[in-house]
């Protein structure tokens, strides 16, 4: 069966592992105080995150491909 929700230390190990970008549980919960980072859930006092709900938010954070910079557009 495969898991739905990470802990915490589970979801920033799922980022590293996905992005290559350095995330630890405490930029996630940084984030999730000021409502920039995944969805989540508390289950008791645990936070959990769904997977599909870290895939959503690593996607929102991407730009869209190009093949140079010069097609970013900075806001």
């Amino acid at each position: 069966m495969e898991q739905k929700y990470l802990t915490r230390i589970k979801a920033a190990e799922y980022i590293n592992n996905m992005t290559g970008i350095q995330t630890t549980h405490k930029s996630l919960a940084s984030m999730s105080t000021r409502g920039v980072g995944p969805k989540f859930q508390k289950f008791g006092s645990h936070v959990l995150y769904e997977i599909a709900d870290i895939d959503a938010w690593i996607q929102s954070k991407m730009s869209k491909k190009v093949e140079k910079t010069s097609e970013l557009k900075v806001a």
